[in-house]
């Protein structure tokens, strides 16, 4: 198991039903196993101090679930293979904030990004960038709405 320990549940040689297994380098995994692989809901800590507590399929992260860096940024949503992908809602450690879609572990599709200071963007994203409509709201609540292409707004629609 390449430098880990597992104690749990077995069937076949493989772990089956509930388990814990513990690497050299301090990660834990606590959680489901099926057929020798985490599946199910899980609780995994790296030795960085990064978390994750949700669920794994075939030994991956993938359903729902939260991912804590040891930067305190987190990420609370749907994931496939092991990326962000679907909807969720990602908080930066300086206390921004974005709500909508991802596909591959970028926001694409819908979302609203909101700023400490009352700033918000609420609108279309491609590849981790704003692209497409939107509207800007100043912390101040003045609206517009634009178009943005790649992060960059392109213009003002009002």
């Amino acid at each position: 198991m390449g430098g880990s320990r597992c104690e749990g549940c077995w069937e076949d040689d493989k772990q089956h039903g509930v388990g814990v297994e513990r690497w050299q380098d301090g990660s834990v995994y606590m959680g489901q196993y099926k057929c020798g692989q985490k599946h199910g809901r899980g609780y995994f800590t790296w030795a960085d101090g990064s978390v994750y507590v949700g669920e794994f399929t075939d030994n991956a992260v993938h359903g729902v679930g939260v991912y804590t860096w040891s930067d305190g940024r987190k990420y609370n949503g749907q994931w496939a293979a092991n990326q962000m992908h679907g909807l969720g809602m990602f908080f930066y450690s300086d206390d921004r904030m974005y709500q909508g879609e991802y596909y591959c572990n970028q926001k694409h599709g819908t979302g609203v990004f909101r700023w400490p200071d009352g700033r918000v963007f609420s609108g279309e994203w491609n590849d981790g960038k704003q692209h497409g409509s939107g509207t800007y709201s100043t912390n101040a609540g003045d609206k517009h709405s634009g178009t943005w292409e790649w992060g960059r707004r392109v213009q003002w629609n009002d």
